[in-house]
């Protein structure tokens, strides 16, 4: 994944992504998303977000548009 934007403001790391439709997609199957901060080899932070909650929300979206 390229990063397309990012900035760090008022103690945070903001980052954008375009999301093609298959990425929608691919949101709508997958159970969960993993995020995923590397410093170095060595050093990483991450963790997953859970998304069967809201699937049918971003199928609705999906629709939609």
């Amino acid at each position: 994944m390229k990063t397309e934007n990012f900035s760090l403001e008022s103690g945070g790391f903001f980052f954008e992504r375009t999301a093609s439709k298959a990425d929608w997609l691919k949101l709508t199957e997958t159970g969960s998303i993993g995020v995923r901060f590397e410093v170095g080899r060595d050093f990483w932070y991450g963790n997953d977000i859970d998304l069967k909650a809201v699937r049918g929300s971003i199928q609705d979206f999906l629709n939609q548009c």
